[in-house]
């Protein structure tokens, strides 16, 4: 890894468009604070990769046919509909991954929706499936985006992928073992279409949500937990033994992951059809499932940051983390972010028709 990619997406997405300029300027100031110097890093505007995004999107013949738009980010889509007014937008649905926090690689078991599979299908059934857009903020695996189509019933080839991010390399795997494809190559395998704002490619880079970094309902209690975590644990070779000792003597499980999901739990919720487990996954037997995880209890996200420079600043960072957290918990910030979007879209229209305007008259001079 040489590269990290910040992305601002999920802040953006849940802050009054006013403070934008702001959280730019908070992730450079804690990127700057705690970024490993071994690294190159780069913060990652979501508006800017949006307008890249829409750029390549006119550019395309035939963008009117599109019949209905899937987007799990919660507000992209908002920003597409002035390009596909006809197209039917689907913003409800959400998914998860749940993770196995009690291995060292946080191990992918699955994913968890918002709605069981008989309901997804049941909505399926009442749309028109033959040109669909799927969108996302980020896609690294392409995982998600097939998982979409899966859960709908969609032919690969009739789905295009829209994201702000995309990953353009591929994972290495040990042995004689052909390297597993990242999003590009896995959703054009599939025949799917796919347009990015930006691109990164692995394995030389890697990408990071900002807002994982503080997205917890007590941040301060769950930042500490989660610095003790990797002290007790940042020597010891038994990762699974030593992370069930840390929460049996500190008893902050709840504050470490607020999402925990218990193995009873898993089991009901495939009974239900909203999870998924990952086929290639096998439980310890004695595993402890979360979603939406502290980026600070990812033993790979201690490689990104600079762990020296967390003890003089361990306040000021809690204090911008903090600071995110206050930005971004109104609902009618959210309803702002997706109008600014689609704003965004429209400005761009509209400078598209007075250009045309302005080559049509030259040429008929």
């Amino acid at each position: 890894m040489k590269k990290v990619y910040w992305l601002l997406d999920e802040v953006f997405a849940q802050t009054n468009p006013n403070n934008w300029n702001e959280s730019v300027y908070l992730a450079i100031q804690l990127i700057d604070s705690i970024g490993n110097k071994e690294l190159e890093h780069e913060i990652v505007n979501p508006v800017e990769s949006f307008r890249k995004l829409v750029g390549k999107l006119l550019q395309t013949p035939n963008e009117t046919t599109v019949s209905t738009i899937i987007d799990i980010s919660g507000w992209i889509g908002y920003g597409l509909q002035p390009i596909f007014p006809q197209a039917e937008l689907v913003t409800d649905l959400s998914l998860s991954r749940v993770l196995d926090v009690s291995t060292t690689d946080f191990r992918r078991a699955g994913y968890v929706m918002n709605m069981s599979q008989d309901e997804v299908l049941q909505r399926a059934n009442k749309l028109d499936l033959s040109s669909v857009l799927i969108v996302d903020d980020t896609s690294v695996s392409g995982r998600t985006g097939e998982l979409i189509m899966d859960a709908f019933g969609i032919e690969p080839r009739n789905a295009t992928h829209l994201l702000l991010l995309a990953n353009l390399g591929y994972f290495p795997t040990s042995g004689e073992e052909p390297h597993k494809l990242g999003a590009l190559d896995r959703l054009e395998g599939l025949g799917s279409k796919i347009f990015y704002g930006d691109s990164m490619k692995t394995p030389e880079d890697d990408a990071e949500h900002i807002r994982d970094m503080f997205y917890h309902p007590f941040i301060e209690r769950g930042f500490h937990a989660a610095l003790r975590l990797h002290h007790y644990i940042s020597t010891t070779e038994h990762y699974h033994d030593q992370l069930h000792q840390f929460l049996v003597e500190d008893t902050s499980v709840r504050d470490l992951f607020p999402e925990k999901i218990e193995e009873t739990d898993t089991t009901q919720l495939s009974d239900n059809r909203t999870f998924m487990r990952d086929r290639k996954y096998v439980t310890l037997g004695s595993s402890i499932y979360t979603t939406n995880p502290l980026l600070w209890t990812f033993n790979e996200f201690w490689r990104k940051i600079d762990e020296s420079s967390l003890g003089e600043k361990e306040a000021q960072i809690l204090d911008t983390l903090k600071r995110f957290q206050s930005l971004s918990t109104n609902q009618e910030s959210i309803l702002e972010a997706r109008k600014a979007l689609a704003k965004e879209t429209q400005d761009m229209l509209q400078r598209r028709t007075i250009e045309g305007s302005a080559n049509s008259s030259e040429r008929e001079r």
